[in-house]
């Protein structure tokens, strides 16, 4: 505290106040900015695991489908196959 004492001989009370207000503030603004930034973060992982888990799912579906249709082109190879994915996304040859 001895060296408040002194630095207020040299400054204003007023000036030595501000700076200390500015110090806080720019502590406080440092933290919530990089909450901010851990928030996007969070959120980016979030969209992109969805977005994979959806992607894996369509190519797990795809090759199911085709190995169901390599099977049934095995067991007849001049038949004609037609594919009818319903709404609700069942398949059915």
């Amino acid at each position: 505290m001895q060296s408040l004492k002194d630095l207020g001989e040299y400054l204003p009370v007023t000036v030595v106040i501000a700076i200390l207000l500015f110090l806080v503030k720019e502590f406080l603004e440092f933290f919530r900015k990089r909450s901010e930034r851990m928030r996007k973060i969070s959120a980016i992982k979030i969209l992109l695991a969805e977005e994979l888990e959806k992607n894996y799912w369509a190519l797990v579906s795809m090759f199911r489908v085709l190995n169901t249709l390599k099977e049934a082109f095995q067991l007849y190879p001049k038949a004609v196959f037609w594919l009818h994915i319903a709404k609700d996304g069942s398949e059915h040859f």
